[in-house]
């Protein structure tokens, strides 16, 4: 098969040489959301037109149709019924009818996406899943009771272990799986998703390629005459080091955890 360009270099070894740390300049143009960019980046690198690409925690439905409008065929899950009616609407408002047919979605949870896309088993190019917060939504609030966002602790980690474990069930021996981690906060108080990723991809046997920094800021260049303004001296920290210090805090990036399917591993060594 030839190999499209968005596939990894691998030396005579069969080693990847993709870098494991890249930075995607999302959300630079203000009229393209940075999640729009990120998800364009995502079908377009890791998959070819033809293929297959599922999404899990879709939302209102855009990366669907944005894979088919790239030339793939889209299969999805989401668990809250508002968001899949959303999807629903949007994929009659923004696809052809001959091409409505290549968007195929569902309403339920990412971790028995293998079950409800059973179909998909081992065919997809491309895997991604939107993992939300852990504890972020909190209990008294009307959404899914297995919304992961509702889980914290070794019960979030355990649930996003059940969604690796699908994606990899999902995907074809050679695709990829695309952990988006947005939103993250540096408070302390919940599982590191980025590590909890890690160690989950390699129980599934899947390998962990690269760690991308997705930006969904602009990124900005401070310039008081020939000095940048935020270069610290004799003055002190100038307004660059504010912002810096603030996105701490509040982060402009997500984590994306990108992982793949060796070609010579079979679905059976996978699901354990």
């Amino acid at each position: 098969m030839t190999q499209h360009a968005s596939e990894p270099t691998t030396a005579a070894g069969g080693y990847d040489l993709r870098p494991p740390l890249a930075v995607w300049p999302c959300g630079q143009d203000p009229h393209t959301p940075p999640a729009i960019d990120l998800t364009r980046r995502l079908i377009t690198g890791l998959s070819a037109r033809g293929q297959a690409a599922v999404f899990l925690g879709h939302g209102d439905g855009g990366p669907l149709a944005q894979a088919v409008q790239s030339g793939r065929r889209a299969y999805g899950i989401e668990i809250e019924p508002d968001r899949v009616t959303a999807a629903e609407q949007r994929v009659i408002d923004h696809l052809a009818d001959e091409d409505r047919r290549r968007a195929v979605h569902r309403c339920g949870d990412a971790r028995s996406a293998a079950t409800l896309l059973e179909d998909m088993c081992g065919r997809a190019a491309l895997v991604v899943a939107w993992l939300p917060e852990p504890g972020r939504i909190p209990r008294t609030a009307r959404v899914a009771s297995g919304h992961l966002g509702r889980l914290n602790g070794a019960t979030y980690s355990d649930a996003l272990g059940d969604v690796v474990r699908a994606a990899a069930r999902l995907l074809r021996p050679g695709g990829h799986v695309a952990l988006v981690c947005g939103g993250t906060r540096q408070d302390g108080g919940h599982p590191d998703r980025v590590t909890a990723c890690a160690h989950h991809a390699h129980a599934a046997g899947l390998v962990y390629l690269q760690h991308i920094i997705a930006l969904t800021d602009p990124v900005e260049t401070y310039v008081d005459g020939d000095e940048a303004a935020g270069v610290p001296g004799a003055g002190g920290l100038g307004p660059a080091h504010a912002r810096a210090a603030a996105s701490v805090i509040n982060p402009t990036h997500d984590d994306v955890v990108l992982l793949h399917k060796p070609a010579e591993v079979a679905d059976a060594e996978v699901v354990r």
